[in-house]
């Protein structure tokens, strides 16, 4: 049985029968994040002694759109073998339900572009760009859309990224709409987020051009701004946040490629990749 054909938990038991694990085989360390559907905890699964990272869904049961949504992250979670995707380790099929990951204390490139005790070298943004690029175009090849790449999104592990979170990825081949708005948080949105049309992955490079942004300003785009705001000066006014005067020529240009307000214009990650890979685009200082 095929993931997306499940329509139960009994279904999903046995569509991921590798992955199943118990409540009780971990050991909670501390409260790591929370959200308005999830806690997420750092803990030791006692049968190996591994440190994980186990999120704790708040629901009671698991039915229509919450079962819809969990089954979906898991599928996706079960396919993302790869580098700097985040492990899956296991889920549970009875409550309370909990998802289990890799476990990475490095903490998010979020903070680490404004920790005041730490700065990213040129040269460790550039890897970690080159690296998350690797990661998406991984999951284009799967005919994934993550939906909500920003720098909280990306762990760190010695430096190397790891794309966490796909609570709202799917995959586009679901027989569900495609044109679901509002998706992702705004200040990362592409155009056609806030619109009633279809669109592709290439709502990922968009957001994959403030994230560049983001590492070259270590600020958040649209600081201070409303969803409505931002919506308004996205989709109306097609502005984007000033990019500095010193940044280098190929990634000012990289940048403005990505969050093109046509979809079409923009790069591939595959492009996006070979052009950090073969260093023809990199961040000032890059060794």
């Amino acid at each position: 049985m095929k993931g997306k054909e499940c329509k139960d938990i009994d279904d999903m038991t046995v569509a991921y029968s590798s992955f199943i694990v118990k409540y009780e085989d971990f050991q909670f360390i501390k409260l790591i994040g929370k959200g308005g559907f999830s806690e997420v905890f750092s803990a030791v699964y006692t049968s190996t002694g591994l440190t994980c990272a186990v999120k704790k869904l708040k629901y009671k049961d698991l039915d229509g759109e919450k079962f819809t949504l969990f089954l979906r992250e898991l599928d996706i979670l079960s396919k993302c073998n790869h580098s700097y995707l985040l492990g899956f380790l296991g889920f549970t099929t009875k409550r309370p339900y909990i998802v289990v990951t890799e476990y990475l204390p490095g903490g998010s490139l979020y903070y680490a572009l404004r920790w005041k005790d730490r700065t990213l070298a040129g040269t460790q943004k550039t890897i970690i760009a080159m690296c998350v690029a690797n990661g998406l175009a991984s999951l284009f090849k799967l005919n994934i859309i993550y939906r909500d790449l920003k720098s909280l999104n990306i762990l760190l592990d010695r430096d190397l990224p790891r794309i966490i979170d796909f609570g709202l990825s799917k995959q586009l081949d679901d027989c569900d709409d495609l044109m679901t708005r509002s998706v992702g948080t705004p200040h990362w949105m592409a155009p056609e987020l806030f619109e009633e049309v279809k669109y592709t992955y290439k709502v990922d490079v968009y957001a994959y051009g403030m994230l560049l942004w983001e590492m070259l300003t270590n600020s958040t785009p649209f600081r201070g701004k409303s969803s409505a705001q931002i919506m308004y000066e996205v989709v109306d006014k097609q502005k984007r946040p000033p990019i500095p005067l010193r940044t280098p020529s190929a990634l000012k240009a990289l940048i403005n490629q990505c969050w093109a307000q046509d979809p079409n214009e923009r790069p591939t990650f595959k492009k996006i990749y070979a052009a950090f890979a073969n260093n023809k685009v990199a961040f000032d200082g890059t060794n």
